[in-house]
């Protein structure tokens, strides 16, 4: 945290998430309850402030509230669509498990790291440690969404709260376009995350009360997509045509100074209008197996990074010494994880690079890069494919549906899946989005297999 510490105000807040998970999720629609609980707490409650447990990992915002409405919603009497009825969870669960297990055994021993110092040795009550960390930030937001919104209504119920809370959230991002990243401070006493980085261009990035910039620019971006999506099967949102809140967004988006978001605005929402369901699901598998290949990629130098640094350097300079920063970072990062490739070294900053003073030489920026160095192979695999699974097995009930209503919806819920799950191989996780999102589809395809005549064939 940065410029002071949580008041007593961010601290209530969080305390308020617990009878107020459980009051939505007894008093609305499943689907409503946990799209409205989720969003809301990803937008509005403090960032990096936690409740401690006597282990760890502590419980803040995105480790929360999923948990809370999981267990509101397992019990109550409210129905529930979906049961397990494929392995995928179970296949992906166990894979970081395995990996977590794995990072922790093998990482048993101190890191010199120069200057006298070094990193701490990993110990057997660090297993439990990483066993609470997957299965609160992992597989809770997954399996949440996998019950939640396993049908088409409930599909559209989520965009539709997703695109409203966009509106609802752009007064405050053009107070701190104005002002400055300052919304958090007034409310809750800090900054989440250092000032310095909102400044863009001679303007300001908001952050509002999310953890960056680009988490409040991305999650505008996804605004878009619902709006774009709902307005294909003619829904309107907050009484307006969606495609008029789409436009909005895009404006304020636009304002944001989020080169990567507002590329994702331009592009996506055209292949959202013209492409067919089932062409939108075909590009989305290719794109998801290129995801899964990037550490391969990388290491064979197919993907040739100096020469995407030499092309942005033509238009923007700055932005050409940002990305060699970075990529010269992931390449120290990646070169450590060679001599550790299946379970990586454990977390805990262990798997950066130090020079002979023990200062830190690297940041890791993108997520697969912090998995990869922390979990191994174990980790990226398990992670990724629990995203990704539910985008291949959609195509196939993209191609068999008969109903266009669901074809569209369900498609658009798979490109949204992409885009975010995308932008995981250049920024970090600062949200559930993904995981929510990925849980959906697949208790869609679940769901969708369970009500064919004959679901074996």
């Amino acid at each position: 945290m940065y410029g002071g510490a949580p008041n007593v105000i961010a601290n209530a807040v969080l305390l308020a998430a617990i009878p107020a998970m459980f009051a939505l999720v007894n008093s609305q629609p499943r689907a409503r309850a946990v799209a409205v609980g989720v969003v809301f707490a990803a937008l509005f409650f403090p960032e990096g402030v936690v409740f401690s447990l006597p282990v760890k990992p502590d419980l803040d915002k995105h480790k929360l509230v999923p948990l809370l409405l999981l267990i509101g919603l397992l019990v109550s009497r409210q129905p529930k669509d979906v049961a397990p009825k494929t392995n995928h969870l179970a296949l992906c669960a166990g894979i970081l498990f395995v990996g977590s297990i794995g990072s922790v055994l093998n990482n048993m021993y101190p890191i010199p790291i120069g200057a006298g110092m070094a990193l701490p040795a990993l110990n057997l009550t660090n297993v439990l440690t990483k066993f609470l960390e997957v299965t609160f930030y992992y597989i809770v937001p997954f399996q949440l969404g996998r019950i939640a919104f396993a049908t088409p209504e409930n599909i559209a119920t989520l965009l539709r709260w997703i695109a409203i809370f966009g509106v609802l959230y752009t007064p405050f991002m053009i107070t701190e376009m104005v002002a400055g990243p300052e919304m958090n401070v007034w409310v809750y006493g800090y900054h989440q995350h250092d000032p310095a980085q909102a400044m863009r261009d001679g303007g300001f990035r908001p952050m509002v009360f999310m953890a960056h910039g680009l988490a409040v620019s991305l999650f505008i971006a996804t605004g878009i997509f619902s709006s774009v999506i709902l307005g294909q099967i003619g829904q309107k949102i907050l009484g307006l045509p969606a495609y008029l809140v789409a436009v909005y967004l895009g404006i304020v988006l636009s304002l944001c100074n989020s080169t990567g978001a507002l590329i994702y605005g331009v592009l996506v929402p055209p292949l959202l209008l013209f492409a067919s369901p089932r062409l939108i699901s075909k590009l989305a598998s290719w794109i998801g197996i290129l995801i899964v290949s990037i550490p391969l990629l990388r290491a064979v130098e197919i993907i040739r990074i100096w020469d995407i640094i030499r092309f942005v350097e033509k238009f923007s300079p700055a932005r050409a010494q940002s990305l060699a920063f970075r990529f010269s970072s992931e390449e120290m990062f990646l070169e450590k994880w060679t001599h550790q490739p299946w379970f990586g070294y454990g977390g805990n900053a262990r798997g950066f690079v130090y020079d002979e003073f023990g200062r830190g030489l690297t940041i890791p920026d993108s997520t697969w890069i912090l998995l990869i160095s922390e979990y191994g192979l174990f980790g990226f695999a398990g992670f990724f494919f629990l995203l990704l699974g539910p985008v291949w097995f959609a195509r196939k009930v993209i191609v068999q549906a008969q109903d266009k209503q669901f074809q569209i919806l369900f498609s658009g819920m798979v490109m949204i899946l992409l885009i975010i799950t995308f932008e995981l191989t250049i920024n970090g996780l600062f949200t559930i989005f993904p995981l929510l999102f990925a849980g959906a589809v697949l208790g869609s395809c679940e769901n969708f297999r369970q009500a064919q005549p004959n679901p074996s064939r």
